[in-house]
């Protein structure tokens, strides 16, 4: 077999090999990819061409096709989303061809990008699963195009990530300790998000004219799906801040770039855990929810087209709410249960009363001393069951086991004096 190596240390690789005519060749094998260039040199040794097309179709041209014909109808977040995604497969992976794609690259990808290997930053699961689907996304698009050969099943890794939603949320004293060390500015950017349930996109888009205080409507433009263009009321304290904010200009707050850093750096100055901006947004259907909010008007007010996301992720339960919902548990008129034996063998529980015990009527108060004189019947319609024969009597520590069996006329492991086993 011919041999690989490198003229550089990041460089592509090259082979050195004699093909089929037996003349020695070195070439570049256009791939950084050692099994890759292990493919190609194999194919050059057996005489048959390294590509089986014509041209190559680069990974960025598919990123840009996935781009523009299948995620124009995709609001601006997600297509922004796609975009970063897409510059970071670029720059770790470079402009390969898709057909050079495979399994062990993108597993070789996704331990990069975890533990920050080859000076690749390192990203958070649930931001390389992210980087996963819009490969995936470019990649299905190019294979139903006929430009990739190989299935896109065939060459993604198996990495997930678990989803564990956040529990965090401010209480309403919390809030108002928050807001008290911010300025009037940010005060009603947190507002806009806690008080009216709006994503960070949506709060620095609103405007003025979306604001209507006389009727108490406020028209939220949206960012991510057609459901986020929405009216949510105003609610009296949200209406104060509005009524009394500066205007500046057509938007009601301006960005917030380094909102993440300032607002854990005004709750360390209130003495309360950091929150996050979609923190601010949990807050919002918490408290709704905590009072009694029906889920399906908690989500249309957030933007959500179903409920699911209110009851996993945003609306969360405080004690009082759980104590609430314990409050109407009926209450059980039983006090104490009486479980004995019948002659039939049915186990019978009933609050203060036994079942049917000597013919009397079910229900019928058995006293200590019939439980003490009951006897398990001889074998009849059922077959008797060895074991389950307990002898009743007082303990008496002076009068020996024998004596207490005869007393009580039940012998062990059968009842009744008579017809005693005959195995040793």
């Amino acid at each position: 077999m011919g041999r690989l190596y490198r003229r550089s240390d990041d460089g592509a690789w090259w082979g050195d090999w004699t093909d089929a005519d037996g003349k020695r060749q070195q070439r570049s094998l256009r791939t950084k990819d050692k099994s890759v260039a292990k493919g190609r040199l194999r194919a050059a040794e057996l005489g048959k061409a390294a590509r089986t097309r014509q041209a190559p179709y680069r990974l960025s041209e598919a990123i840009d096709y996935m781009l523009t014909a299948t995620c124009h109808d995709k609001a601006a977040g997600t297509r922004h989303m796609y975009e970063t995604k897409a510059r970071r497969l670029l720059a770790t992976l470079g402009d390969v061809d898709v057909n050079d794609i495979t399994v062990d690259m993108l597993s070789e990808y996704v331990n990069k990008r975890r533990n920050g290997l080859d000076g690749v930053p390192v990203g958070a699961p649930g931001t390389v699963v992210k980087e996963l689907v819009t490969l995936r996304r470019a990649l299905a698009q190019a294979v139903k195009r006929g430009k990739m050969t190989r299935t896109v099943e065939s060459v993604m890794p198996d990495f997930r990530a678990k989803y564990t939603p956040r529990e965090r949320y401010l209480t309403v004293p919390e809030h108002e300790a928050l807001c008290r060390h911010l300025s009037p500015a940010r005060a009603l950017w947190v507002a806009l998000a806690t008080l009216g349930g709006l994503r960070s996109s949506e709060v620095e888009r609103v405007a003025w004219a979306m604001v209507d205080l006389a009727t108490g409507w406020l028209r939220v433009p949206g960012s991510k799906t057609a459901k986020s263009r929405r009216r949510v009321p105003i609610v009296p304290a949200l209406a104060h801040q509005l009524a009394h904010a500066t205007r500046t200009g057509e938007l009601v707050v301006t960005p917030w770039k380094n909102v993440r850093r300032d607002l854990h750096i005004a709750c360390a100055k209130a003495h309360i855990a950091p929150v996050s901006p979609n923190d601010l947004r949990r807050t919002f259907a918490s408290w709704l929810k905590q009072h009694g909010a029906d889920s399906m008007a908690v989500a249309t007010m957030m933007g959500h087209s179903s409920t699911r996301m209110v009851e996993l992720v945003y609306g969360k339960l405080d004690d009082a709410s759980y104590q609430r919902a314990i409050a109407v548990f009926p209450e059980s008129r039983a006090t104490t249960v009486t479980p004995i034996v019948t002659p039939l063998g049915h186990l019978v529980a009933t609050p203060g009363h036994s079942g049917r015990t000597d013919g009397g009527q079910a229900g019928t108060p058995v006293s200590d001393e019939n439980l003490r004189n009951y006897v398990v019947p001889r074998d009849g319609v059922e077959p008797p069951t060895r074991g389950f024969s307990v002898p009743v009597h007082d303990v008496n520590p002076e009068v020996a086991p024998e004596d207490a069996d005869r007393q009580s006329g039940v012998q062990r492991g059968r009842p009744g004096g008579e017809g005693a086993d005959d195995e040793p």
